[in-house]
């Protein structure tokens, strides 16, 4: 089974390996989100995520792919939460500030929700964003998925509690707005 989900630009999204603890290693924790600075995985603490990335595709509950730029990693993204009943995910992304601005996360988004859609069999991708990181709840908006709501005292960070905004989109409004000609 192939590792890469696909390409864009100059970009490969690829499943993370057990061998990709060092290039996550390199990734400045501070310098992966908008959201106050704050990050899921600890500094140090890289190869534990991926651990538990990694058991997490084999228990078929998602997976995490790196945003490739040739050798560096630029980010991830993962389908997360997977639920087979249901045919639902989530999408979680994080991406170093050097590639930001670039549109190179609104690209990596489409791939994975294609994928999500036509290959993992999925009705229905949810994004779930820190309402305090504006480009992180802009970009499902630029995609077309729909506010669901907030999520109240959803995060627990340093910081405190914060709120959190909910997005989703269907398989059928996705096939919709792919196959439109392009304005």
């Amino acid at each position: 089974m192939s590792r890469i989900i696909g390409q864009f630009d100059r970009f490969e999204l690829r499943l993370l390996t057990a061998q990709d603890a060092d290039a996550l290693e390199t990734l400045e924790p501070g310098d992966l989100s908008n959201s106050q600075g704050e990050w899921f995985c600890i500094h140090g603490g890289e190869r534990a995520f991926l651990e538990t990335a990694l058991r997490e595709e084999v228990e078929g509950k998602g997976f995490w792919a790196g945003i490739w730029d040739g050798k560096t990693l630029a980010g991830m993204i993962a389908l997360h939460d997977l639920d087979p009943s249901s045919k639902s995910a989530g999408i979680s992304y994080v991406l170093s500030a050097p590639f930001r601005r670039q549109g190179i996360m609104a690209k990596a988004c489409r791939l994975l929700v294609s994928h999500a859609f036509e290959k993992v069999g999925l009705e229905r991708v949810q994004i779930i964003a820190d309402i305090a990181n504006r480009p992180s709840w802009a970009l499902p908006e630029k995609l077309g998925f729909k506010k669901e709501g907030i999520l109240r005292d959803c995060y627990r960070a340093a910081s405190g509690s914060r709120d959190a905004v909910k997005y989703s989109i269907c398989a059928n409004e996705w096939n919709k707005k792919t196959t439109q000609p392009s304005e």
